[in-house]
């Protein structure tokens, strides 16, 4: 009997295949680097009971949004009754808006409520925290200022995108599941201040990277399903920007991974 690994190195050989996954990608990576970065993802010993075919429909979902599974900390294949999940992470979001044109960095900034921080009247943002300070952590709302994305563009100039907590509180409200938000809160957090700097068309609306950040955003919502109420009273893109973690993570037998 074949083995996951060499049942997805079969697959990846076939011709059809390749040209589905190539269609996917568009470019933004290498086919052949794709395909190992699938068979050594794979070799993974917690996905050893889940079958060939979730193991192979979560590459495809992967090649979709454009981002390699594997150890690169953008996407985590998460076992679960047999099956795979692909779970988005906060630096997969990252790396997809780092490929916009003239974008060379975007940084997420969670502020404390320990922080000093300044807006200025051109946008700029002064923030001041004592890194050493062991009473700065990240456990929940009551810790939490709000937070920023700081945009780094290729000519040497910087926006700044904000948002605020009560803006954070909101998105958390629509997950069905607060269980990622309890054991994951800085990185959800993060993943938040992205996403709705990319819904509030803080970066540059780029054609060449709006499919894999949409089939990113469309996955989470669509994989992990909204609650109809949801759906109706949130009309707002980025007032639905969580809502994917609506799944009910807290019965899956594994850890969750960090978002």
């Amino acid at each position: 009997m074949s083995t996951p690994s060499q049942t997805i190195s079969m697959w990846l050989s076939d011709p059809t295949a390749q040209e589905r996954i190539g269609r996917a990608l568009q470019g933004v990576i290498a086919g052949p680097a794709f395909a190992e970065q699938c068979i050594i993802a794979s070799r993974d010993t917690n996905l050893s009971r889940c079958s060939p075919e979730s193991l192979l429909s979560a590459f495809l979902t992967c090649a979709q949004i454009g981002l390699s599974p594997g150890r690169h900390g953008l996407v985590a294949l998460i076992p679960r009754g047999g099956e795979v999940q692909v779970q988005i992470q906060w630096q997969g979001y990252k790396a997809l808006m780092e490929r916009i044109p003239g974008v060379r960095r975007v940084v997420p900034v969670l502020v404390h409520m320990r922080d000093e921080i300044e807006v200025r009247a051109d946008g700029d943002i002064r923030h001041s925290f004592d890194p050493f300070d062991t009473d700065r952590e990240f456990t929940g709302p009551d810790d939490l200022r709000g937070g920023y994305l700081r945009i780094e563009f290729d000519d040497g100039s910087t926006s700044f995108h904000t948002v605020s907590r009560s803006k954070i509180e909101r998105n958390r409200a629509c997950a069905k599941s607060q269980n990622v938000w309890r054991k994951w809160y800085p990185e959800m957090v993060a993943k938040t201040i992205i996403r709705d700097a990319w819904n509030r068309r803080a970066l540059p609306y780029d054609p060449s990277v709006v499919p894999h950040i949409a089939a990113a955003e469309d996955y989470d919502r669509g994989f992990y399903g909204e609650s109809p109420a949801t759906s109706v009273v949130v009309s707002d893109p980025s007032e639905r920007a969580l809502t994917w973690e609506a799944a009910e993570l807290e019965e899956k037998s594994e850890e969750p991974a960090e978002a």
